[in-house]
């Protein structure tokens, strides 16, 4: 109980869950290294660091999120039935990319996908309540996750023209107008 209201177990699990998954992917070396590898891993690999020890390392961290996740999963339903999320598979994922979780890497929070999946849960609700019938709210449901993919692309095309016309410049050295002035670069 928590001030008079019955808390669900799970709930309970899945918040201190966000709350260390924002620490680690904000304050920790491994969420620099996570979100660098996603962007550029060639140049996480440039700058020395071993590459594979730290996908590895995320894997291991992923596969440790999805058993628990099947933990959960199996204490709400009082059963272990291994088909028992399939159908949470599209919503997975438009849950992250509701809360800005870039697909091609290098962006994304737990807070922010944790937002996109009370998004997710809001919207049928909403749509019952003014009384869309089911087959719109699927529609609707689609619509969304297709603007939000749409949505983060143009977002991260956006970033990665601004950082095109920001990009350094080379400036020619003195020698190099000497010569290019005399007629020396033939």
């Amino acid at each position: 109980l928590v001030d008079g209201v019955r808390v669900p177990f799970v709930a309970l699990g899945i918040i201190v869950i966000i709350i260390i998954a924002w620490m680690l992917f904000k304050r920790s070396r491994l969420g620099l290294y996570m979100f660098a590898l996603g962007a550029d891993p060639e140049a996480l690999h440039l700058s020395g660091l071993p590459v594979k020890k730290i996908q590895l390392k995320i894997f291991v961290l992923a596969g440790a999120l999805y058993g628990l996740a099947g933990v959960f999963m199996s204490a709400s339903l009082g059963s272990g039935d291994g088909n028992a999320a399939d159908s949470f598979l599209l919503t997975t994922f438009a849950a992250a990319a509701i809360g800005g979780t870039a697909f091609v890497g290098g962006r994304g929070s737990a807070v922010g996908t944790l937002f996109g999946a009370l998004t997710l849960l809001a919207i049928p609700k909403v749509l019952f309540v003014i009384g869309v019938s089911d087959w719109t709210q699927k529609v609707a449901f689609g619509l969304l996750v297709l603007l939000a993919v749409v949505a983060g692309a143009f977002s991260s095309l956006r970033k990665d023209r601004e950082q095109l016309l920001v990009a350094p410049y080379s400036t020619p050295t003195e020698g190099e107008l000497s010569t290019a002035t005399k007629g020396g670069n033939a």
